[in-house]
């Protein structure tokens, strides 16, 4: 299955707003729920699937954060692009110029104008993208964002952003 990336508006049919019931519609092409995690104190529930995405997370009975990752079922699409079939440094540099600027954390690159965030697809401590040839563990994730999950996520302590840039 092709799933597309909507900026602000979510990935696939997955559309941000929905209830976890909505979302429930879909197990049959995500998997049944393998992991709940009960509303932490800003009042968000994960769900973590088997099979497409590794996670949603849930404000107020909405859906506000899609994740998903390279051992997904299926292939994701943003503008075209295979994002987890194209060299990630290529991929970043693309995304930087479409976002305006780019930002990262200890583990994330982050497109905040453009609503998702990257995980290993680059090492900070190492400073270096991760290869499509390396024969590496492919761990890559990426996270869709509401503009509510945007808002939340630059203002959680402890996991600030920096402006980067790797042009």
């Amino acid at each position: 299955m092709v799933w597309n990336i909507e900026p602000y508006v979510g990935l696939g049919p997955l559309r941000f707003g929905m209830t976890p019931e909505e979302v429930a519609a879909f197990d049959g092409e995500m998997g049944a729920v393998a992991l709940r995690h009960h509303p932490d104190v800003l009042g968000h529930i994960t769900e973590v699937r088997r099979q497409f995405v590794h996670g949603f997370e849930f404000r107020n009975n909405k859906l506000i954060s899609i994740g998903t990752s390279k051992r997904s079922k299926g292939v994701v699409f943003y503008e075209g692009v295979d994002v987890f079939g194209v060299e990630p440094v290529e991929l970043v540099k693309w995304l930087e110029r479409k976002n305006g600027g780019a930002k990262m954390n200890f583990a994330c690159v982050f497109f905040d104008r453009l609503g998702f965030v990257l995980s290993d697809f680059y090492f900070w401590k190492e400073r270096r993208f991760f290869q499509l040839s390396s024969g590496e563990q492919d761990d890559r994730k990426l996270g869709v964002y509401s503009e509510e999950a945007v808002a939340i996520t630059l203002k959680i302590p402890g996991f600030e952003f920096e402006d980067v840039s790797f042009l």
